[in-house]
């Protein structure tokens, strides 16, 4: 899955919704689709020209703090604390390698990825 996919399956998990642009605005078949937020709120006012932006999950801890871990509530939470160490890291003949994940919000954002495919 490309870092855009597990954007976006994160986005739809938080309560982001896509929408479909109408007519005469997009003629474009398919549609042109843009972003609304949980609290309604149209996301292409976040200065993207195209209208498809979301908030970065996968780099930006603030944005997780906000939209994702309120999701998970407390047994989600603990949860999630065991599965970051194993996002991030794994053993290999003893000692801690690096895996997947190459910063902590990568490594919270497999995380829940992980929590919430499961």
């Amino acid at each position: 899955m490309t870092d855009q996919e597990k954007n976006e399956v994160l986005a739809k998990w938080a309560g982001f919704t896509e929408k479909k642009f109408r007519a005469p605005v997009c003629t474009h078949k398919p549609r042109c689709t843009y972003w609304v937020d949980p609290d309604g709120k149209d996301t292409r006012l976040l200065s993207d020209p195209n209208g498809k932006r979301l908030p970065d999950f996968l780099h930006s801890l603030d944005v997780q703090a906000k939209w994702l871990w309120p999701k998970l509530g407390d047994w989600g939470m603990y949860k999630l604390e065991n599965m970051v160490v194993f996002a991030a890291f794994t053993k290999d003949h003893g000692d801690w390698v690096r895996k997947r994940a190459t910063t902590p919000a990568e490594a919270c954002a497999e995380a829940v990825l992980s929590l919430i495919s499961a």
